[in-house]
């Protein structure tokens, strides 16, 4: 990512931290329209040119482009835009600080807690980073280049989920939990009724998820042949993109989770914790790998890159619920939750399960599959079973809000009333 990117982090948190929604949806709208626009003419141009060869610097340029705009507007809406470090005074740095000219120096700059805490999180970073782009790494080195096409569009596609619905939702979450929740602000203050509204917006939140993560395990499953029609070029259907999508319905799920779980621990962990989840970050990462070679070598193939962040993915969010369940337990004397708070309703399962099994033998009776891989979409039984398939899922959503979801937003109004 070009260095404008990097040094708008900060700008990004501090919008992010004060409720400036306006900035970010501004700022985000108009480089993505503006990276999209660089990136089209630059091929445009090198199509008109003939030769082809600069397919990838249209991409840089796109990239640049993008983090120039978000750079150049956050820095337009920062209250104290100076991008050069400022000496401290003198009582807060200097003065109290025993060590090294170099230690010293440092202090003249930065607050050594802030520093050594960026520090951390600057590694838990570059640890993260390769969790997240180690799978192009190991998959340009098993794989032949039409299946890492592929796999580059399944994940694209798959990709899309995480950052149009988690990536939100969890810095949504990260806001709230570091405002009522962080060590700076007192996990205890505000009375009783504050403090046990906490774990029961943390069991609802967490009840939600898996209540998504049901749905869209049952549901994508069912449909995944039919959407990969046309999501997919002819041309991929024959590449490992269906295997890798259809590893990534599973892989949702997790990421569903997770995501929530990271933002209560980055919210409320002390630099000591932070430091203990470092290492372990360090341990995920030999996981990975070790997860993703033995995959391959049994036969998963591509998909084994997606099974292995799986299994990256439910260690982190092991370490995470002992760290929550060791947090309420600390500061409030309780759960969070057990595990009949989060698990839905027999009624819902009931539902769920029934449409399951309606869709399976309604496809297999019509041949749904087969008619779609004769792109044969739009016929009246695709259609019929497209609809039905819609027609259960709100009925789900219904059983869900009838007996769960209606329940849970009024115990939330009792707790704040």
């Amino acid at each position: 990512m070009p260095p404008p990117s990097s040094n708008c982090n900060l700008m990004l948190t501090s919008a992010m931290g004060e409720a400036r929604t306006s900035v970010r949806v501004r700022a985000e709208g108009l480089a993505i329209s503006s990276k999209a626009a660089v990136t089209y003419f630059a091929l445009l141009l090198d199509s008109r040119l003939g030769e082809q060869k600069f397919t990838l610097v249209a991409f840089a340029l796109g990239q640049l482009m993008y983090s120039s705009v978000i750079f150049i507007i956050y820095l337009a809406d920062t209250p104290d835009p100076r991008l050069l470090p400022v000496r401290l005074s003198q009582a807060s740095s200097r003065s109290s600080v025993v060590g090294s000219r170099g230690y010293r120096l440092l202090a003249d700059f930065f607050d050594l807690n802030a520093f050594y805490l960026s520090m951390t999180m600057t590694l838990q970073s570059l640890v993260k980073h390769f969790l997240t782009e180690g799978d192009k790494f190991l998959v340009s080195y098993w794989s032949p280049l039409r299946d890492q096409g592929g796999y580059a569009i399944a994940v694209n596609y798959g990709s899309l989920i995480a950052r149009v619905v988690f990536q939100p939702t969890e810095e949504i979450c990260r806001v709230y939990f570091s405002r009522v929740l962080s060590p700076a602000r007192g996990p205890t203050r505000g009375g009783g009724r504050l403090s046990s509204k906490r774990p029961m917006l943390f069991r609802h939140l967490l009840s939600i998820q898996v209540v998504f993560s049901i749905l869209v395990v049952t549901f994508g499953s069912l449909y995944l042949p039919i959407v990969m029609q046309i999501l997919l070029p002819r041309r991929y259907l024959t590449t490992s993109a269906p295997q890798v999508l259809s590893a990534w319905i599973w892989y949702i799920p997790f990421l569903s989770v997770n995501g929530g779980l990271e933002a209560f621990h980055s919210s409320t962990a002390s630099p000591e914790d932070l430091r203990e989840q470092s290492w372990w970050m360090l341990g995920y990462s030999g996981l990975y790998i070790l997860a993703a070679t033995s995959l391959y070598k049994l036969g998963f193939g591509d998909a084994s890159l997606v099974y292995a962040n799986i299994v990256n993915l439910s260690a982190r969010i092991l370490f995470t619920m002992a760290f929550i369940f060791r947090y309420f337990e600390k500061h409030m004397n309780s759960t969070p939750f057990g595990v009949a708070d989060i698990f839905p309703d027999w009624r819902f399962l009931s539902t769920v399960a029934v449409s399951y099994a309606v869709i399976s033998v309604n496809g297999s009776k019509q041949r749904i599959v087969e008619l779609s891989r004769r792109q044969a979409l739009f016929t009246v039984p695709v259609l019929l079973h497209l609809l039905m398939g819609a027609s259960m899922g709100l009925a789900c959503v219904a059983v869900w809000w009838l007996t769960t979801g209606r329940r849970m937003i009024a115990k939330l109004k009792a707790k704040t009333a």
